[in-house]
């Protein structure tokens, strides 16, 4: 089946996994590597069909890109499958660890909230204090966040609560422009940044034990749209980077050291024009890794661009 939509990957039990949208706007899933419950490798999967029956996914519209669909181990192991559905509400498609037995709950029903998903990708990650968290985009123009402790109930998904992140940290009035994206830094905190209307970098955080604050990061000229979302993540060497895109393609990593966050250019060769979302992860042997489509000579590639420890940052050719 064709794909309509950026593939998601990560890695479960030993195997690596994919979802994505395809063609037919239904959700897909793929396994490389033994599964258990399956004799061996696990074919393509629709998910849209029987037995959960899940809603479809979003169709583009107006040229705007198909919804990511994101997939992770959660941390009861069981593989949750999340994305914003055709009718703006955000899904949860849920496989217990060792099966191949899927459900699906409509979590925007499930959490009482009562703001639709309206546009863009709901994004989920693992707070530091154990909650199951995704956070989208409501048709308020506000951040929510969807957050349970496990899955103690609704055939194991958990009890869902909706928060509206942007009235708790007196945000309500920074409309976001780009996709949330939320992750844990090595410090306790909880954070989800994005870029506003007004051209800047915010970050709402969590601290360990505190209340939630809003803060602006000094980011320059970053890029917005829904395909543009900065990416946090822990590096290999323990500090906190966000690394984004600004207006000229240009790609910035943005680092949290003991003076405050400190904004660099990383050395991609003026013949490669990032575009696209960018993600930020740690690689094997502990390789601060920024992963991301560009353009070079014409034609589009992957391309990471990593650093070892305090060492050069080298870039790589993908695909």
């Amino acid at each position: 089946m064709p794909v309509n939509a950026t593939p998601w990957g990560f890695t479960k039990d030993g195997s690596d996994r994919a979802v994505y949208v395809a063609s037919d706007s239904h959700v897909h899933y793929n396994a490389w590597g033994p599964v258990a419950g399956t004799g061996g490798f696990s074919p393509d999967i629709d998910l849209s069909g029987p037995p959960t029956n899940a809603p479809l996914a979003a169709p583009a519209a107006n040229l705007a890109p198909v919804p990511d669909v994101i997939a992770f181990a959660r941390p009861d192991n069981k593989t949750s499958i999340i994305y914003r559905s055709q009718n703006n509400h955000v899904w949860e498609i849920l496989s217990a660890s060792g099966t191949m037995t899927w459900s699906a709950l409509d979590l925007t029903v499930s959490s009482g909230a009562t703001r639709s998903a309206n546009r863009g990708s709901a994004f989920p990650y693992v707070r530091a204090d154990g909650w199951i968290t995704i956070v989208y985009i409501g048709n308020d123009d506000h951040i929510h966040e969807l957050a349970t402790l496990g899955g103690a109930s609704n055939g194991g998904h958990g009890t869902w609560s909706d928060a509206d992140l942007s009235a708790i940290t007196g945000n309500q009035f920074v409309v976001p422009s780009s996709d949330p994206w939320g992750y844990k830094r090595s410090d306790g905190y909880n954070t989800v940044i994005f870029i506003g209307t007004d051209g800047l970098m915010h970050e709402f955080a969590l601290p360990p034990g505190g209340t939630w604050g809003g803060a602006t990061l000094p980011a320059v000229q970053p890029a917005a749209g829904p395909a543009l979302r900065p990416s946090g993540y822990i590096r290999g060497d323990g500090v906190n980077a966000v690394v984004y895109l600004d207006v000229n393609h240009v790609l910035h990593e943005l680092k949290l050291v003991a003076g405050g966050w400190g904004d660099v250019v990383l050395p991609v060769p003026p013949d490669v024009v990032p575009l696209g979302q960018m993600f930020g992860h740690v690689a094997p042997s502990a390789r601060s890794s920024v992963l991301f489509l560009g353009l070079k000579a014409g034609a589009s590639h992957g391309y990471e661009i990593a650093q070892t420890g305090s060492g050069p940052w080298t870039m790589d050719f993908i695909y």
